[in-house]
């Protein structure tokens, strides 16, 4: 996808500039994350400038600047789209690379295979999922491979 798909795509030529999104954002202030900038950049240059690399991963995807858009733009939609165009052109930390790596081929960003997972629940006599119960326990990756926090 190229800047001009993503103008198409994301209606970028409608934001009016109004700051709700970045306004509302939990994690603007602290992460310094403008997705009105990036939005605002790719309508008016054709190009994007990642400021700075890691910027783009603090959106944690809350959907409030969807929210709050008085335009109906979805923002965090766009910034997922960025995330993938840097994915693929492979500007991203090695120590994210990595672990995007280790959950395509291993299912977890730990780098551990996926037949050791319930390991940690040997011994601790834990029912498995069955039909009729009224509570699922699912672990996670991280409860499932990291020692510290299964103590």
């Amino acid at each position: 996808m190229n800047a001009q798909e993503l103008v198409q795509k994301h209606k970028l030529l409608e934001c009016i500039q109004c700051g709700m999104c970045t306004g509302s954002c939990p994690v603007a202030r602290k992460a310094n994350l403008n997705v009105r900038r990036y939005m605002r950049e790719v309508s008016a240059s054709g190009r994007l400038t990642i400021h700075p690399p890691n910027e783009l991963w603090s959106c944690t995807t809350c959907a409030t600047c969807g929210i709050r858009c008085p335009k109906e733009l979805v923002p965090y939609d766009f910034l997922i789209d960025v995330r993938s165009l840097v994915v693929e052109e492979g500007q991203i930390a090695a120590t994210l690379r990595d672990a995007l790596e280790s959950v395509f081929k291993n299912g977890n960003p730990w780098g551990r295979i996926r037949s050791k997972r319930s390991e940690w629940a040997q011994g601790l006599n834990i029912k498995h999922a069955s039909q009729g119960v009224e509570v699922l326990y699912f672990v996670g990756c991280t409860p499932a491979y990291d020692p510290r926090v299964q103590e």
